[in-house]
């Protein structure tokens, strides 16, 4: 009899899990970005950040690394990348230095597009403005701090009327420097020894 309990129990507790399962949808939606640079002003990174913050839904993260759009056509694309962080709560464009050579403010420089991935059953999710991000744009090498930012919360797919931007950075204790945006081959090989002799020291 209490086997019998038990095993009643056990596949309720299954189907409650299925169920739950069943009922978490996961959205997939994506929008345009863009960068401008004012008179002089040079970059060699652009990053996305999800802010790691209490109000922020877990389950949001980049779905891939950004593609390139020419909505904004000034900027040279010659020999820049895009990239995505393991854990994909960052995305990278980088490449040589780019230089506005004019006097001009707000020069619309690069464009891509970014895509967003998130479960709308997280607890966490805030369903007005699903989307939180923060950027930040480099001049310089590794190591480099950041030379601007901008924050914004939104809705892909509502530019602009569906974003907001906000004054000040969704983690108080914003900072960031360039770092690099994909695994340096000695990391990479120390990684990969550090694992075999892991497994041969276990067997």
């Amino acid at each position: 009899m209490r086997s019998m309990l038990i095993s009643y129990a056990l596949g309720a507790l299954v189907c409650l899990a299925l169920s739950s399962v069943a009922s978490a949808t996961i959205v997939f939606d994506q929008e345009e970005w863009g960068t401008k640079l004012d008179g002089h002003q040079s970059i060699t990174c652009i990053a996305h950040y999800i802010p790691d913050v209490p109000d922020v839904a877990e389950s949001l993260v980049f779905e891939k690394a950004p593609e390139r759009t020419y909505t904004y056509s000034v900027g040279d694309w010659t020999d820049w990348e895009t990239a995505i962080s393991e854990d994909k709560k960052t995305v990278y464009l980088y490449g040589p230095r780019q230089t506005n050579p004019t006097d001009f403010n707000d020069v619309e420089w690069f464009s891509y597009n970014l895509f967003f991935k998130w479960d709308d059953g997280d607890p966490l999710l805030d369903p007005e403005w699903p989307v939180y991000i923060d950027t930040a744009i480099f001049d310089g090498g590794l190591g480099s701090p950041a030379t601007d930012a901008w924050f914004w919360k939104g809705e892909p797919g509502g530019w602009p009327d569906g974003w907001v931007y906000q004054e000040y950075p969704h983690n108080p204790d914003w900072e960031t420097v360039y770092t690099n945006p994909v695994p340096e081959p000695a990391t990479v090989c120390l990684l990969g020894l550090g694992g075999f002799f892991l497994m041969r020291r276990r067997r």
